[in-house]
């Protein structure tokens, strides 16, 4: 049985790893003169990775549904 709520979360990391490269390719593409802002934003999606990658390893050890998939 495939669990909803794991699969939200993993949506959401999923979504903020995506924001956290596109802030970064931002400054890539800036070189040198990378803006303030623009490592503020990357700060902040990094920071977003963080909680949701926390969020989703709290889910799976509080609810086990890693083990169940794991024997799918």
């Amino acid at each position: 049985m495939n669990c909803e709520v794991r699969a939200r979360l993993l949506d959401e990391l999923s979504f903020a790893v995506a924001e956290y490269n596109r802030a970064v390719n931002r400054m890539i593409n800036q070189g040198k003169r990378a803006d303030p802002i623009l490592r503020e934003m990357a700060n902040q999606a990094r920071e977003e990775c963080a909680e949701c990658r926390a969020a989703l390893l709290e889910h799976e050890r509080e609810h086990g549904c890693v083990a169940t998939l794991a024997l799918i």
